[in-house]
């Protein structure tokens, strides 16, 4: 039986180690259900350790060490007992709203339990020493019923607010008391068996599978989703300057590429004289018919008022078509935006853009001087 017991308790060991390995580098965003998750598996594996190490080491052990070792594993069982508890109402309590008050009747069943450990290893009524041996006394029976009341309590609170959590998340979680329910129910009877941290290693890893790799899964897409809003400017919805940054750096040679510079015209003297709200108007405006003109390509605002687009494969006709309707808006527009755009094969692209600025600033200079504004105020 001994056998079995340690190879139960090594194979364990094992799965937790990987999924352990696998929580804790699988993601990098550690919600309050991953870091209790977390919690758990290390408990469970000290756990094994101890409980490993105490039937390994028998009969060569003395009794007294044999009878540490062994309360040792009881008391981290029961730590482990009320942080999958905490785990459970932590996930519930994100579903459906459940709260944390469920935690306080685990929570004195595990003190109770504890404290009959310890209380009855003095006394010999929990664990005793005879000729060199250690022996399970009366009190070990009471700290399975006890587990087991604990067990059935957590069912009957999942039950009864199955209205808040759902019925398909009472059945994901509820399949955790399969092992545990079962390996205290047979230790109750078959006072031989040691399988505690086997069973609770079982549903540790079934809680792995259904309810923390979702949180994991769940956890990836808020990541995904953070980066996905850093790269886009708050204002117009456009790429920002670190997307742009990054569009540069990933540029394509040795194809035909299609800058265009834009900066607006004005923008000052409306923040100036109407406000900034007016401002952001001109701003957004000019934002959507960029995103209208040159839907397929990289429409960046890299400043205030500042805006790059980039477009791979064009033909020459369609760049024409392009930037002629573009304009006709422009010129609609009061000539809202200075422009100025390079069409030709990649081989710089960084270079392209600043050529493209250049044409930007010389068709700004000739609105200068066709208008006869000052441009100290645009």
């Amino acid at each position: 039986m001994e056998i079995m017991n340690i190879t139960a308790d090594i194979v364990c060991l094992v799965f937790m180690v990987i999924i352990l390995l696998g929580v804790t580098i699988g993601t990098k965003e550690k919600i309050t259900t991953t870091k209790i998750y977390i919690v758990c598996l290390v408990l469970e594996i000290i756990g094994l350790v101890v409980d490993a190490i105490s039937f390994v080491s028998d009969p060569g052990m003395d009794g007294e060490t044999k009878l540490m070792f062994d309360v040792m594993a009881y008391v981290i069982c029961m730590v482990l007992v009320f942080f999958i508890s905490f785990y459970i109402i932590s996930v519930v309590h994100i579903k459906g709203n459940v709260g944390y008050k469920h935690l306080i009747v685990p929570g004195l069943i595990c003190c109770i339990d504890m404290a009959m450990m310890i209380i009855g290893t003095i006394n010999g009524e929990f664990y005793y020493v005879l000729e060199d041996e250690s022996y399970p006394g009366p009190w070990e029976l009471y700290v399975s019923i006890l587990t087991f009341c604990l067990l059935i309590y957590l069912i009957i609170a999942l039950c009864r607010n199955i209205k808040d959590i759902g019925k398909q998340q009472i059945l994901k979680i509820g399949t955790y008391f399969i092992f545990p329910l079962a390996i205290v129910s047979l230790q109750l009877i078959f006072t031989d068996l040691d399988f505690t941290y086997a069973g609770l290693g079982a549903s540790l890893m079934i809680m792995y599978v259904m309810i923390q790799a979702e949180s994991i899964a769940e956890s990836g897409i808020r990541e995904k989703v953070l980066k996905e809003a850093s790269y886009v400017d708050s204002l117009t919805g456009l790429k920002n300057r670190r997307a742009y940054d990054e569009i540069v750096d990933d540029e394509r040679r040795g194809i035909r590429v299609f800058v265009l510079f834009c900066d607006l015209n004005g923008l000052k003297q409306i923040n100036d004289e109407v406000g900034h709200t007016a401002g952001d108007e001109l701003i957004i405006n000019f934002s959507n018919i960029l995103k209208e003109h040159f839907y397929d390509g990289e429409v960046c605002r890299i400043s205030g008022d500042e805006f790059v687009v980039i477009i791979y494969n064009l033909t020459e006709d369609q760049v024409a078509k392009r930037i002629k309707l573009f304009n006709e808006v422009i010129e609609k527009n009061d000539r809202m935006a200075a422009t100025g755009y390079v069409y030709r094969e990649n081989d710089d692209l960084l270079g392209i853009i600043k050529e493209a600025e250049k044409i930007m600033y010389a068709d700004k200079e000739r609105y200068y001087i066709e208008t006869g504004k000052d441009r100290r105020k645009l």
